[in-house]
């Protein structure tokens, strides 16, 4: 009981420590993609999907998977705000439209990982496992349509 109180407490510290920066200026920064908060999700988005991939396989690293679905989550969440580099280069008229469309991307992200959350929760780890599928084929076609380097 100790262990999986130290995980929650844990998970949640990890958790509001993402959320933090989910406030953003709405100013457009000259740095490269990799050093703005939304490269930074993304950065951790794609080490918590690794990191799934692995746990999801055995029902006994259940609380580690939710731990990681909690900072996953953090991260879409932040990244969810923020405006892809690539909106900057589009014509002014066609932005919000591609704003909006990431941005409906993101609450889609965020609402498969609440689904796969309950299937942890629930220990069915072949759904799981599936969804985690269907999560980064996302996760994919979502760079494709959102970033240049696809």
């Amino acid at each position: 009981m100790k262990t999986r109180t130290w995980l929650t407490t844990t998970a949640l510290c990890a958790a509001a420590a993402l959320a933090a920066p989910i406030v953003s200026s709405g100013e457009a920064k000259t740095v490269s993609a990799d050093e703005t908060e939304l490269g930074s999700a993304m950065e951790t988005m794609e080490d918590a999907l690794r990191s799934l991939r692995r746990s999801l396989r055995s029902a006994e690293q259940n609380p580690a998977s939710l731990a990681t679905l909690l900072e996953l989550q953090a991260a879409v969440h932040a990244a969810k705000v923020e405006t892809p580099a690539m909106a900057q280069k589009m014509p002014a008229e066609e932005r919000p439209a591609f704003v909006r469309d990431y941005r409906k991307e993101m609450v889609g992200m965020a609402r498969m990982l609440l689904d796969l959350e309950l299937l942890v929760l629930e220990g069915k780890q072949e759904e799981a496992g599936d969804l985690l599928k269907k999560i980064r084929r996302l996760e994919d076609s979502g760079h494709e349509r959102f970033t240049e380097d696809g």
